[in-house]
């Protein structure tokens, strides 16, 4: 497991723990597992997923930032289209 946190501009929206998340890299989908080397990279639109011990969360942003370190990753995201 692997501690996040996904923020907005306006708000801490969620943090926790996952077993993996995937980005919508600016090129391409990024795919994170705990322990991954460390990087720094632009996100676009698409779908992020950040799996959790008991389910699965999708949110539709719309560009942003992705910094990974072995032990936490921090997704700064401009918008969260819908829901949350």
């Amino acid at each position: 497991m692997i501690d996040f946190k996904l923020i907005t501009p306006e708000k801490l929206v969620l943090e926790g723990k996952a077993e993996s998340i995937i980005c919508p890299g600016t090129l391409g989908e990024l795919g994170f597992l705990p322990s991954h080397a460390p990087l720094l990279t632009t996100l676009g639109k698409g779908k992020l997923r950040i799996k959790q011990e008991k389910a699965t969360q999708d949110f539709d942003i719309e560009g942003g930032f992705c910094e990974v370190l072995p032990d936490k990753i921090t997704i700064l995201t401009d918008k969260i289209i819908g829901g949350k």
